[in-house]
């Protein structure tokens, strides 16, 4: 990383580099650290940019915020709630039995849980039966480039 300080649109990368050094650390102190996963996702509402804002950030690759749905359905298939938003989504992989976040992905509204969640888990290169180690720790955080 460079020392010059970072741009407002540009601090992802020292956050995600933030993030790894404290699993890191956590994962050599919590020896079954990765052991009880699990997964699921959220929406992130989001301000409209302006089209020279919107632009610009493109140019960087982070993903576009848009309109999101969330359907719930009762056991008969019906829809009972529905939430909708503008944003992002974002994917967390947990571990459950210690409650903290291990992997994040933050993508556009319609990227589904069945894709995403397996694609950052496999990227990781660790799964429920190994757990994060000081000689073994991968690199943890994933945002959509």
């Amino acid at each position: 990383m460079s020392n010059e300080p970072p741009k407002t649109n540009r601090i992802a990368p020292y956050l995600n580099e933030i993030f790894n050094v404290l699993i890191q650390r956590l994962g050599v102190a919590v020896p079954d650290l990765g052991k009880n996963i699990a997964g699921d996702s959220t929406g992130l509402s989001a301000r409209r940019k302006s089209a020279d804002a919107a632009r610009e950030e493109i140019k960087d690759g982070p993903p576009q915020a848009s309109g999101g749905r969330k359907e719930y359905k009762d056991d008969d298939g019906k829809v009972t709630k529905v939430v909708e938003w503008f944003g992002f989504k974002l994917h967390l992989i947990i571990d459950f039995k210690h409650e903290i976040v291990l992997l994040y992905k933050i993508t556009d509204t319609k990227a589904g849980d069945g894709e995403t969640l397996p694609e950052v888990l496999e990227s990781s290169h660790f799964s429920d039966t190994q757990s994060l180690t000081a000689s073994e720790t991968p690199p943890l955080t994933y945002i959509t480039p």
